[in-house]
C-alpha cells in the first residue's frame, strides 16, 4: 500500500512541476547546427612577404552585436578572374592548436567566384571600400576599408549550417604560377544562436 501511495505521491508531483515550471526549452549541444558568427580578429598571413594584393585588415567593435572590419588594402595588379580562390579554414582543437584543412575550397576566376560567393552582400562589400570599385575586375590603387559590417557573412552562399566550434579563415589568391599574391587570416566562430550574446 505505501508502495501505491509513494508511486501515486511522485506522479502528482511530477505533474504539477511541469506545469509550474512551463514550456521546457530543450537547446540541444549537438555538434552542428545554425549557427551566429563572432568574430575575434583578421590579420595579414605574412608581414614579411610584399603581396602584390596587399591586406592590412584589423576588427573593430563598435558595439556588443556589430565588429566591422576596417584598414588598407593596396592592389599592385588587378583583382580579376586571372587568380584562384583559395580559402582554408583551419579549427581550433580541444588542447588549444589547430587542425588545417577542416574546410578546404579552391576556385578558378577569383573575382567572379567571390562575387558569387558573397550574393547579396557584393555590393555592400565593394561600398565599403575608398575609393569605390564598380565591380570585377577591381584596379590598381590604394583603397581603404571603411568599416564592412561582418555580420553580413551570415548572408553569404555559404552552408546554413556548420560545425560549431573556432575556425582561422585563411582567404588566398593564386596567379597562374600558383604563387600567393594575396592573403589575409579571419579568426571567426561558429556559435550556437542561444549561446551568441554569452
Amino acid at each position: 500500500m505505501e508502495c501505491k501511495f509513494f508511486i501515486y505521491f511522485l506522479s502528482l508531483l511530477i505533474f504539477f512541476t511541469d506545469d509550474l515550471i512551463g514550456e521546457r526549452k530543450f537547446f540541444p549541444n549537438l555538434p552542428v547546427g545554425e549557427y551566429k558568427l563572432k568574430f575575434h580578429g583578421a590579420f595579414i598571413c605574412n608581414e614579411s612577404i610584399n603581396y602584390p594584393l596587399f591586406y592590412n585588415m584589423h576588427t573593430s567593435r563598435v558595439s556588443e552585436t556589430k565588429t566591422v572590419l576596417t584598414g588598407k588594402y593596396i592592389a599592385k595588379i588587378p583583382f580579376d578572374d586571372s587568380l584562384t580562390l583559395d580559402l582554408n579554414m583551419a579549427v581550433l582543437d580541444t588542447v588549444g592548436g589547430w587542425k588545417y584543412n577542416a574546410f578546404v575550397y579552391r576556385h578558378s576566376n577569383a573575382c567572379s567566384r567571390l562575387k558569387k560567393f558573397m550574393g547579396e552582400v557584393w555590393r555592400t562589400y565593394l561600398h565599403s571600400y575608398e575609393p569605390i570599385s564598380s565591380d570585377c575586375p577591381m584596379g590598381i590603387g590604394n583603397y581603404t576599408m571603411n568599416g564592412f559590417d561582418l555580420s553580413l557573412l551570415e548572408k553569404f552562399n555559404f552552408p546554413k549550417q556548420f560545425y560549431y566550434g573556432i575556425y582561422k579563415l585563411k582567404i588566398q589568391y593564386i596567379n597562374k604560377e600558383d604563387v600567393p599574391v594575396g592573403c589575409l587570416y579571419i579568426v571567426l566562430q561558429f556559435t550556437r544562436p542561444w549561446e551568441y550574446n554569452v
